[in-house]
């Protein structure tokens, strides 16, 4: 049945039967998929009836439907017209795992990151309005996401927008990565423990409806019903502030949210369903353990492992912790994935999960280091880009010894643009006072994390997706420094991360020093002056605006040292879909482009 859906018009002409045969023909496809190509797995499965029925009601692309985070649009992309392109999912030159506006006009927004799509819905909302169109616009949006401050933000401005007609979609599975934490999460656990006061609302109110058919004595029942709800529950957060709440719904079942969403359509103000869903639904492994299969890598069928970077770093934490009872640890949403798990079970009271809100942990450590805590904040590179000005204002600017651990920096390979971890060294080069490190084995990650936890001065420890180098060095880590991982007589690589191996080649071919850069602030003045009589080549998985090349060129021309200095950095333009290494190929940054242009130079 799958095939024959080309466009949200096909799953129109079918009955509730046929959605349900459809919704398993595409577990099955988004199951065999996933586990190929790699992917968000257990999110997806979730959200397969909820989709369906969102096209089922409403007319896209003319009705924009627009994705949070964008990592359950798996169904959403199968039946509007990529189909046959699923296979490529992931795959360079292939179809993205997350909305993407260039791949369709469907796809209303790229997305990627977390609590943005209430703000863009709304803002869409307003255009309408303000350009007199007519369209519905629905925002789908995950229960850890809503959580965020971004969607508050949004909320109480929505709230007060009472003739704006916006509908919001909760996909309130109790997870984001991780088991969702905080008082909104609580919120939803009481909304969902009304399940059976809601069936048994519908009972009565279906006899009522046959021996009453006047309609009387079912409308005295509706308005008593809602004061014994009020009476019971309270009134819900959404009420609250303004949004008409609808629900809860069984997100799987397709009459009840086909009901729902028509329902929703009718009200010329902002409402929300709240739809109730189970993540990994579907394939028992991933409905067992939902946190490890939210992302499954390529080709894997089992558990997902830990990185090792992060199985280092949170081993060295616990390590730590054990003889320093001021060390703490924080994530936000994301203890398994970060490799928290172990200190979060040895020193519960020494870890913090503030679900998806990147901006109040970083702030909350600013602030345990003025109690005399000295925390330890571990989070993705990309995600790391909305602590922004937490950064600035809340730790450097106060001088506060907070570490931050920044995991999946550099190239990210199949995740495509928005989750990148490309731009930090940028933003961070920026900021007075503080360190930045990267490690390239587990060796060195633990020698920076004990460093770290000694420093008087915020530092940021930053380290790739993946396996790391096992390229030996000649000083082991004590301070920020760099150092001489092959000596040459005929230049110098300077470089970094998942780019040493490269380097490594580089020099070996050209009879050149590669130098390890692993400060990337304070640079190693030292070792700059001591290889500035040869040429010197500057390799980079980074944005070049704040990266490396422009340090070096930066240090060269304000101590006036002549040098030829060549500078290969990733192209001023998005990162798109494919493996780490084939990114490295598209941005030039492999060994044969980087070879090419520099072997007749050098000889």
């Amino acid at each position: 049945m799958l095939e024959t859906i080309k466009s949200p018009k096909d799953i129109k002409k079918l009955n509730i039967d046929q959605l349900e045969l459809l919704a398993e023909e595409i577990r099955t496809e988004i199951i065999t998929t996933t586990l190929k190509n790699g992917g968000h797995l257990a999110s997806n499965l979730g959200a397969v009836e909820l989709t369906l029925a969102m096209h089922y009601v409403f007319d896209a692309p003319n009705d924009k439907i627009v994705f949070d985070v964008g990592h359950q649009s798996y169904t959403h992309k199968l039946i509007t017209g990529r189909q046959k392109e699923f296979a490529s999912l992931r795959k360079k030159d292939g179809i993205s795992g997350f909305p993407n506006h260039k791949e369709s006009e469907y796809d209303t927004f790229d997305a990627g990151h977390s609590s943005t799509a209430i703000s863009l819905a709304l803002g869409l909302a307003r255009a309408r309005d303000n350009n007199k169109e007519n369209y519905n616009i629905l925002a789908v949006v995950g229960d850890g996401a809503i959580g965020g401050g971004m969607s508050f933000e949004a909320l109480n401005d929505a709230g007060e927008a009472k003739n704006t007609k916006l509908i919001i979609v909760l996909n309130d599975n109790e997870m984001s990565i991780s088991k969702n934490v905080g008082a909104l999460s609580s919120h939803f656990a009481n909304l969902r423990a009304t399940h059976s006061y809601i069936k048994g609302k519908k009972r009565v109110k279906n006899v009522l409806q046959r021996i009453n058919q006047s309609g009387k004595l079912v409308s005295l029942f509706i308005h008593l019903r809602n004061s014994l709800r009020y009476l019971l529950f309270g009134e819900t957060i959404f009420d609250a502030m303004g949004i008409k709440y609808l629900g809860p719904i069984n997100g799987h079942s397709l009459k009840d949210m086909i009901e729902i969403l028509i329902k929703a359509k009718e009200y010329q103000m902002p409402v929300i369903i709240h739809a109730v869903t189970q993540k990994g639904c579907g394939y028992t492994p991933a409905e067992d353990d939902p946190e490890n299969y939210h992302g499954v890598s390529s080709g894997e069928k089992s558990k997902k492992k830990a990185e090792s970077f992060s199985s280092t770093v949170g081993a060295t934490l616990c390590e730590l912790a054990e003889t320093d009872k001021k060390i703490c640890a924080i994530t936000a949403g994301m203890p398994l994935n970060t490799g928290l798990n172990e200190f979060a079970s040895k020193f519960p009271t020494r870890f913090f999960d503030t679900g998806i809100a990147e901006q109040h942990a970083l702030a909350m450590a600013g602030g345990m280091t003025k109690g005399g805590m000295k925390p330890f904040i571990v989070i993705y590179s990309t995600f790391l880009q909305r602590g922004f000005d937490q950064i600035f204002h809340d730790i450097c600017l106060q001088e506060a010894p907070v570490t931050i651990c920044i995991d999946h920096a550099g190239l990210c390979g199949e995740d495509g643009a928005t989750h990148q971890g490309i731009y930090d060294l940028g933003f961070l080069r920026s900021m007075p006072g503080l360190i930045i490190l990267e490690p390239r084995d587990n060796v060195e990650m633990k020698k920076m994390l004990q460093f770290a936890s000694k420093a008087d001065k915020p530092v940021a420890i930053r380290y790739p997706k993946g396996n790391c180098s096992e390229i030996v060095g000649e000083i082991p880590f004590e301070k920020p420094c760099w150092d001489y991982l092959a000596r040459g007589g005929k230049g110098s690589v300077l470089t970094f991360g998942i780019c040493l191996p490269v380097g490594k080649r580089l020099a070996e071919e050209l009879n050149l020093n590669l130098i390890d850069a692993r400060s990337l602030k304070p640079f190693d003045e030292k070792v700059l002056l001591e290889i500035a009589d040869k040429p010197i080549f500057v390799l980079e998985d980074n944005v070049s605006v704040g990266g490396l090349l422009e340090g070096v060129l930066k240090f060269y021309s304000d101590n006036k040292v002549n040098v030829k200095v060549s500078g290969f950095s990733l192209k001023d333009e998005f990162v798109r879909v494919g493996s780490v290494n084939e990114q490295m190929t598209e941005n030039e940054i492999d060994f044969e482009h980087v070879f090419g242009k520099i072997k007749n130079e050098i000889r």
